[in-house]
């Protein structure tokens, strides 16, 4: 679930997740896929939480859920909570605006918190498509590597 205020923007599922942790989500397990902001480990591990990370896709996720008080996130969009073993997890994303509600009280105290997370994380996820030419792909895989990728 992705987010939107006027003064914040977009505020995607990792930013979302970090800012909860941030806030005092006192969770016992996250989640996190190998692609989450780094800024969402940094906020799991403020709490004491050295965070599980699982291969991209929601299933990993899942799979990867032990007990209760749990967040999982996948930045694509899934973020997931459970208090208790017994609780729905799955991507929800009435379960998690609700979590963000009630976390912040108003908007004004959402953007407040984005604010200050984005001043303390300056460095946002960036999605960087690049052109792959034939003499580049090898057995239908790009062997393009992410260190060989510069922003225009």
């Amino acid at each position: 679930m992705t987010l939107y205020t006027c003064r914040s923007g977009i505020i995607g599922t990792a930013e979302q997740a970090a800012l909860l942790l941030s806030a005092g989500l006192a969770a016992q397990q996250v989640i996190l896929t190998s692609v989450t902001a780094h800024a969402t480990a940094h906020a799991a591990r403020a709490r004491g939480v050295e965070p599980d990370v699982v291969p991209v896709g929601f299933k990993h996720v899942a799979a990867a859920r032990q007990g209760h008080r749990v967040l999982g996130v996948e930045p694509n969009g899934a973020l997931a909570w459970a208090e208790s073993g017994r609780d729905w997890f799955d991507r929800d994303a009435l379960i998690a605006l609700t979590l963000v509600l009630e976390t912040f009280g108003s908007l004004d105290d959402l953007d407040t918190a984005v604010a200050e997370h984005r001043t303390r994380y300056p460095f946002p996820q960036q999605i960087l498509s690049t052109p792959v030419t034939e003499d580049k792909v090898s057995g239908g895989l790009s062997t393009t590597s992410a260190a060989s990728i510069r922003p225009s």
